[in-house]
């Protein structure tokens, strides 16, 4: 189709094509549909997409979704049986004169460190593992690092 083509109203002119040219009375209607969503948008009700892939892609997002979540909170779990372990560390570094401020900050601090390595980590592990995966998939996937939106932009289920 040319650019700036009114879609809505080109379905319209359409719809009834084989009804008004064959002169059969067809249940089939006619509509255009872009070939990038073919893909992920296969199933029409009504010459309206309905569902197809896509609802495979939301539920493994959810699953997905799911076990961030458990991971976050074995991570807690985790934090808090070690604290345990971490209490002489405090009791003496309280008695040596450090402030509550100063014992805050310092939690702080390795939690902000421990997440920037694993980040870092992460990003490494997907340059290496790439282009392998682009091979596997046959196409050509990048990581967008020049971004503005790199790392902020959360990534919502459609």
């Amino acid at each position: 189709m040319k650019p700036n083509t009114n879609v809505a109203a080109f379905t319209e002119k359409i719809k009834n094509i084989t009804r008004i040219n064959a002169g059969r009375n067809d249940v089939w209607t006619h509509f255009i549909f872009p070939l990038s969503q073919w893909h992920l948008y296969s199933d029409f009700e009504n010459g309206k997409p309905v569902g197809g892939r896509i609802d495979t892609v939301r539920v493994f997002g959810i699953i997905a979704l799911f076990i961030l979540l458990i991971a976050c909170i074995n991570f807690i779990n985790l934090s808090t049986a070690r604290s345990e372990k971490r209490a002489k560390e405090i009791g003496i570094r309280k008695v040596a004169g450090a402030g509550k401020a100063l014992l805050i900050g310092q939690f702080i601090t390795e939690a902000f460190l421990t997440a920037c390595i694993a980040g870092a980590l992460a990003l490494i592990i997907v340059q290496l593992v790439l282009p392998s995966f682009n091979t596997l998939i046959n196409t050509q996937l990048s990581v967008p690092y020049s971004s503005i939106y790199f790392g902020f932009v959360p990534y919502v289920l459609l």
